[in-house]
């Protein structure tokens, strides 16, 4: 796929571009690869690089086999421009960084390609008044214990829980 293909592939348009938004993105088919060794950090790095270009602001995220939750605040260039340059410029770096037996396993998980890749859209939800906020913070930050992945919320390792320092505060 051309690189231009790929960035009109994981566009997506939403009529409110600006404001506090908890955004879930699927992999493609589900197929679990988000917590392939090595991979979950380089989302996590890509999503603070992401923030900082955009001049956005990031709240929580929580990285799952097979989505992630993110609460965040993209910045004047909007929603849409933010999810695709993080999708495909994290995607670009997963795809160098997995070896060709990770690809292969990914592959024979449901994949037509050996090739992880993100499901074309993503979902969307605008944040607004306290109590919705509190709501989709705790959401995100428990979403692993929602899983049975893990028995606290801090014990998976790629929630925002153990990223503090990635985290811009919260305007209450």
């Amino acid at each position: 796929m051309s690189r231009s293909h790929e960035n009109r592939y994981m566009t997506q348009e939403h009529h409110t571009q600006e404001g506090l938004f908890l955004v879930t993105t699927n992999t493609k088919d589900r197929v679990p690869w988000l917590t392939l060794k090595g991979v979950p950090e380089r989302l996590i790095r890509q999503l603070a690089f992401t923030r900082n270009l955009y001049g956005g602001r990031l709240y929580a995220f929580c990285v799952l086999p097979d989505h992630m939750h993110i609460i965040l605040n993209p910045g004047e260039r909007g929603l849409s421009r933010f999810m695709q340059s993080f999708k495909t410029n994290v995607m670009r770096d997963i795809r160098h960084f997995l070896s060709s037996d990770e690809r292969a396993l990914v592959a024979g998980n449901g994949l037509d390609s050996a090739k992880p890749t993100w499901q074309h859209s993503f979902h969307v939800r605008g944040l607004s008044g306290d109590r919705l906020i509190a709501n989709a913070l705790l959401y995100v930050q428990h979403n692993a214990l929602r899983h049975r992945l893990a028995d606290e919320p801090n014990v998976w390792p790629w929630t925002s829980l153990n990223y503090p320092y990635l985290l811009d505060p919260m305007e209450w």
